[in-house]
């Protein structure tokens, strides 16, 4: 499937071309970055709307006759008016993807709620056309424009910066830099690598550099803009910073390794809303203290996430993550969530390496929607590369949740564990986790609840959550089933 050409009320949209992950095959890595023949084409448009809008799809060849909209909820269907072409009625503002049953090649939709801002004259403003402006670091207090037709190829490093902005409808595009992994200083797409050794950084404080870097930073804001080809993870908010609000951003064309979409670590009082998230990797992940830098006393709380589009492409779409220090995760919201891709598991709280004191609390996901499909491929762990991904992919079957928890130990890096052999000082909880009106559109998934002797998992709803199995091995303290 090939679009070609897409017009709004008749006047034709710029289609903006991006490589996405082509199946679920992924690997420790390697010392490389991912060979380019697992990506694949997709497009996507992005406009504003004001008022009731039509869309005409041009596509190359005459398209397949069951061409999905996902999100289903928003009850979109694409009416076909020639043997190439279709047409689509938008109401409202909405971000969908349009793609045959098996997601391959997809349009993905963007219409924007108009975003209205004067530039400022202090503002670091990036007007229509192409800028090639490596690491991006605001000042406290400053604003950046990515305006409409912009494509700004670089990233952003808010570094101890408080009342920051980004704004506009414009792109920013990291696809000229690479993954700290693999970088060099003073070399193209060294920019970032050569900015943290001028702070002073060593290599594990360089781990996550991807296309957005908030750190210890308050009162951060970033609205409306697309991002494409992070090297890592999409946005990475990260030692104890506060106040952050994340709004209105799409994500997509995202296929390199570990390029996560947002991930907030060891933060507070946040707000992810009205996002579009496409990624190779997880989709959205709320991590406990673990990063260089961060301690036990940054505490993940007071976080909202709403109104938000899923699509994963390797991990999980939602993720609550505890590492090897001290931690608390609590009173965080997911509500009113799309998932429209799964490959693993929809919503997962999980400990890697463990400490003596992990505790997950007062977490809620209510009015979760997942689009599910007839077959998943099941998904491939490279160990050399001569593997590839199986013209005809066994059957696998996501989970709609799990609780559980990983290896047990220290971190020794590239997710390598030196597994503790005295567990007794291990105590990992999650308690008063509350799921509410999770349905699968499609076939139903399994949920899986996994307490031992080292993880207590108490006080436990499940209200109105569709599933066609309940999974559990071990002793739930206070499971209500509704």
């Amino acid at each position: 499937m090939q679009v070609i050409r897409v017009k709004c009320n008749d006047v034709e949209l710029k289609l903006h071309q991006v490589c996405v992950s082509a199946h679920p095959i992924n690997r420790v890595w390697p010392g490389c970055q991912r060979d380019p023949k697992q990506a694949e084409s997709a497009c996507f448009v992005e406009f504003e709307q004001s008022a009731p809008a039509t869309l005409e799809i041009e596509f190359a060849e005459e398209p397949p006759a069951n061409l999905e909209i996902r999100p289903f909820s928003l009850g979109l269907k694409p009416e076909r008016t020639g043997t190439r072409t279709v047409r689509l009625r938008l109401t409202n503002p909405a971000k969908f993807a349009l793609a045959p049953p098996d997601g391959h090649h997809a349009l993905h939709v963007f219409a924007d709620e108009p975003l209205n801002y004067t530039v400022q004259p202090d503002d670091l403003y990036f007007g229509p056309g192409e800028h090639d402006a490596g690491v991006i670091m605001p000042t406290p207090g400053q604003t950046v424009v990515i305006d409409s037709g912009a494509v700004v190829y670089g990233m952003i490093f808010c570094y101890k910066a408080d009342d920051v902005r980004v704004l506009g409808h414009g792109i920013l595009d990291s696809s000229r830099l690479k993954c700290p992994k693999e970088a060099v200083a003073g070399e193209p797409g060294g920019e970032l690598l050569a900015v943290c050794q001028s702070l002073g950084f060593g290599f594990p404080e360089l781990y996550v550099g991807g296309q957005v870097v908030v750190w210890g930073s308050r009162n951060f804001t970033m609205r409306g803009v697309t991002m494409v080809d992070s090297p890592s993870w999409a946005v990475c908010v990260r030692n104890g910073c506060e106040g952050v609000t994340l709004e209105d951003l799409k994500i997509v064309g995202q296929w390199r390794y570990n390029s996560d979409g947002i991930d907030l670590c060891a933060s507070s009082r946040a707000v992810i809303r009205n996002c579009f998230i496409r990624t190779f990797d997880d989709c959205l992940i709320l991590r406990a203290p673990w990063l260089p830098g961060e301690t036990s006393q940054m505490a993940v709380e007071d976080i909202l996430v709403e109104k938000c589009v899923l699509w994963c492409d390797w991990g999980m779409a939602m993720k609550v993550w505890c590492g090897e220090m001290p931690c608390r995760i609590r009173k965080c919201r997911f509500q009113d969530i799309d998932v429209i891709r799964i490959t693993h598991y929809a919503i997962f709280v999980t400990t890697k390496y463990g400490s003596e004191d992990s505790l997950v609390e007062d977490i809620s996901w209510e009015n979760i929607r997942l689009d599910t499909d007839n077959f998943y491929s099941a998904p491939l762990l490279q160990t050399s590369d001569a593997m590839t991904f199986p013209e005809r992919p066994n059957p696998h079957e996501p989970y709609a949740i799990v609780l559980d928890h990983g290896p047990l130990g220290h971190d020794i890096g590239n997710q390598g564990v030196r597994e503790a052999t005295d567990l007794s000082g291990y105590h990992l909880r999650y308690r008063n986790l509350r799921f509410t009106n999770l349905r699968c559109v499609g076939r139903q998934l399994p949920i899986c609840l996994a307490p031992d002797e080292l993880l207590t998992i108490e006080g436990i709803s499940l209200q109105n959550v569709a599933y066609n199995r309940l999974e559990t091995c071990g002793n739930i303290h206070g499971l209500t089933v509704k």
